[in-house]
C-alpha cells in the first residue's frame, strides 16, 4: 500500500488517470465523428473531423471536470445532493450545446460560412 492510500504508487495513479483520460478522449472523438457523419449525412471531410475532435476534447474536459467536482461535492453529506443536481443539469446542458453547435458547424458547407 502506498503512502497516499492507493494500492499503486503516485506515478502509477497519475499514469492510470492519464490513460483513462486519453481513452475517454478517443471514445468521445469516435462517437462524435460517427454521430456527425450519420446524422448530417456529411461526406468525409476535414471539417467533420475537426468538429469531432473539438467536440471530443470538450466533452472529455467536461467529463474530467465533472468527475473532479462530484468527488469534492459528495464529501459533504448535507449539501452534496443539493449542489450536485443543478451541477449535473448544467453539465448536461453544456455538453449538448457544444455537441449540437459543432454538429451544425460541420454540416454547413465551407462556402456558406
Amino acid at each position: 500500500m502506498a503512502a497516499n492510500g492507493h494500492a499503486l504508487p503516485a506515478w502509477g495513479v497519475a499514469l492510470s488517470r492519464t490513460g483513462a483520460a486519453a481513452a475517454a478522449l478517443a471514445w468521445a472523438f469516435l462517437l462524435c465523428d460517427r454521430l456527425y457523419r450519420r446524422l448530417g449525412k456529411a461526406p468525409r471531410s476535414a471539417d467533420v473531423r475537426r468538429a469531432a475532435l473539438i467536440a471530443g476534447t470538450t466533452v472529455t474536459i467536461l467529463l474530467v471536470g465533472g468527475l473532479l467536482l462530484l468527488r469534492h461535492v459528495f464529501a459533504d453529506p448535507v449539501y452534496g445532493l443539493i449542489v450536485a443536481m443543478p451541477g449535473l443539469m448544467l453539465w448536461v446542458s453544456a455538453a449538448i450545446r457544444i455537441t449540437l453547435s459543432l454538429a451544425l458547424w460541420s454540416a454547413t458547407p465551407a462556402r456558406d460560412r
